[in-house]
């Protein structure tokens, strides 16, 4: 009989699910509220300024957007409900605004049941994840280098 250490782990307590269902609920909540707040810049770019932070270096000194350009305008342009503007501002934005609705309901799901639905735990330990999200990053960043128009 071989035993391997899933077999001692002990399963975490519904009150430990909940509340750390609890918390990434808040922060993506919170990121879905901000998308709301925001206001999409109509360059495609430029909408993580409203929050105090800088203009892209890479865009402004090297002419070329970076791996994350059009990121925030995609939320916003996604959370109000414009989906082919947030698509050509980011594609990988489009994908991680919807990523992040459903992590809000799967996280309120766990928060409420005390219990990780079943496909929530599938992405979590699914090994093909991080290559799925660079191969998608990579593509979304050539898509932005290929239409970006200064």
């Amino acid at each position: 009989m071989n035993i391997s250490a899933s077999d001692h782990e002990r399963p975490r307590s519904a009150g430990t699910v909940r509340i750390n269902a609890l918390f990434l609920a808040l922060g993506c909540a919170g990121v879905l509220a901000m998308s709301i707040a925001l206001s999409p810049d109509p360059r495609g770019f430029g909408t993580h300024e409203q929050l105090g932070l800088p203009p892209c270096i890479s865009t402004n000194f090297i002419g070329v957007p970076c791996p994350l350009c059009g990121m925030t305008t995609s939320f916003s342009l996604m959370a109000h409900a414009r989906p082919v503007e947030a698509f050509n501002a980011q594609p990988a934005g489009v994908v991680f605004f919807v990523i992040c609705a459903l992590a809000l309901a799967g996280a309120l799901t766990a928060a409420i049941l005390g219990f990780t639905p079943r496909w929530v735990g599938y992405l979590v330990r699914a090994k093909w994840i991080g290559s799925v999200t660079i191969a998608l990053m990579l593509g979304a960043w050539a898509y932005k280098l290929v239409s970006y128009v200064r």
